[in-house]
């Protein structure tokens, strides 16, 4: 047995290699992407929002001067304590408030606004954070491209900074770049189907409707993966919709990038190896490389169990 354990150990950190290894390939090079696609369905972007008053209101603006005339905006005000429903009302935007001290997180305040808008429900939801940025052209192809396929869809999503930020952000900016752009390329490539990322996101409301939302759970996005997984429905990633929002201070990048890593580890290490097994018995190329992706640790786990080192003035590391 304990020879067993042993060769386990040391042959586990070459497959995450491996498996890495293969998605940085696989997706080395862009995805075709039809030039220019539309849809004239009614589309409603969902903000959930906690405690963002100091963002909410040039969030909303910023949608705003899209131009869209039948743009259709929800904020979902979640257990907040400042002014955000007030900042993003004033801003232009629809706002539902919710109180709920007892079941706080992302996934609650989705599930809310989701009640909301079930009343007269939109062809499609787009889902952003209060935080991000994007353009009207990646709008316009989510909310096309979730509309045509009737599933859901991620746009590329990253984090930027100014050149002269600390080494610690700029490390963990190229590490999000790697999983939400390469990484996903790659894994879309191999198995026809990609985690959420959390924001950029659209769903046909045919799946939305009824989809798993309330959760607690700091990384309620992958979750939600693998819950749609279970239906046989996989996450299509439109590459050229760019969702960008601002990297977190240098110090507070180390708490953010450990809340993540630790939702992550949970996650994968209940359902890595039972999603891997339910691909190979049920010959589902999306459900094993998806199982395959999960058994990969964040960068800084894989660099360490394979023997890397990255050098930061408080030996912090990237999430990726």
């Amino acid at each position: 047995m304990l020879k067993l354990l042993t060769l386990f150990a040391a042959i586990s950190p070459a497959l995450a290699l491996s498996i890495y290894s293969l998605e940085v390939l696989a997706g080395l090079r862009r995805l075709r992407e039809a030039s220019r696609i539309t849809s004239d369905c009614r589309a409603v972007i969902l903000i959930p929002a906690h405690d963002e008053a100091v963002t909410i209101g040039e969030a909303v603006r910023h949608l705003f001067s899209f131009g869209e005339a039948n743009l259709e905006l929800l904020v979902v005000a979640d257990n907040c304590g400042d002014a955000t429903a007030e900042v993003a009302r004033e801003a232009g935007a629809h706002v539902v408030e919710r109180t709920d001290p007892s079941r706080r997180g992302k996934g609650f305040a989705l599930a809310f606004g989701r009640d909301y808008l079930a009343t007269n429900p939109p062809d499609v939801v787009v889902i952003l954070d209060a935080d991000c940025r994007t353009d009207a052209r990646s709008i316009e192809r989510l909310i096309a491209s979730a509309s045509k396929s009737q599933a859901p869809v991620q746009a590329t999503n990253l984090l930027i900074a100014p050149p002269n930020s600390d080494p610690i952000v700029q490390i963990s900016n190229f590490a999000m770049l790697m999983k939400n752009s390469i990484r996903a390329r790659g894994l879309y490539r191999l198995g026809g189907g990609i985690p959420l990322f959390g924001t950029g996101m659209a769903f046909p409301w045919a799946i939305f409707g009824n989809a798993p939302l309330a959760s607690a759970s700091i990384v309620e996005d992958l979750r939600l993966t693998l819950d749609l997984s279970n239906q046989d429905i996989l996450v299509h990633f439109v590459e050229s919709a760019l969702v960008t929002s601002a990297s977190a201070a240098a110090q507070d990048t180390p708490a953010q990038r450990r809340r993540w890593e630790l939702g992550f580890v949970r996650i994968a290490a209940c359902h890595a190896l039972p999603l891997l097994a339910q691909g190979i018995s049920g010959l589902s190329r999306h459900r094993i490389f998806l199982g395959m992706h999960l058994c990969v640790p964040p960068l800084a786990m894989l660099l360490l169990i394979g023997g890397g080192r990255i050098d930061t003035d408080d030996n912090d590391w990237p999430v990726a």
